[in-house]
């Protein structure tokens, strides 16, 4: 089963850095997060990421978060082949055994 994580943010780097490494350690097929116009360095410690599996998706400007998702859904429903998408903002995290129910 894949299982694919999108997960939204704006200026919050550090809530960022504990859902991306919760996401990653819970073991999604990949991860997709839109970068929502963040100026807070968000665009570069994305950029340093090296964890294979994920896209980033960095906006010009903050289309909010229901634009955030839409971008993010359209991408995965051009791009992904996953059977479930998990949607999530930047201050939310799986619980590490997620997966194992679906």
């Amino acid at each position: 089963m894949k299982c694919t994580a999108l997960i939204v943010t704006f200026n919050r780097l550090e809530k960022l850095k504990k859902s991306v490494r919760e996401t990653v350690k819970a073991g999604f097929s990949s991860i997709v997060i839109v970068n929502n116009g963040s100026s807070d360095g968000t665009r570069e410690w994305l950029s340093s990421l090296s964890e294979p599996g994920i896209t980033i998706l960095n906006l010009k400007d903050n289309l909010g978060g229901a634009g955030g998702f839409k971008v993010g859904s359209q991408y995965i429903c051009s791009y992904s082949n996953a059977d479930w998408v998990f949607f999530y903002d930047d201050d939310a995290y799986p619980e590490i055994n997620i997966l194992k129910h679906f």
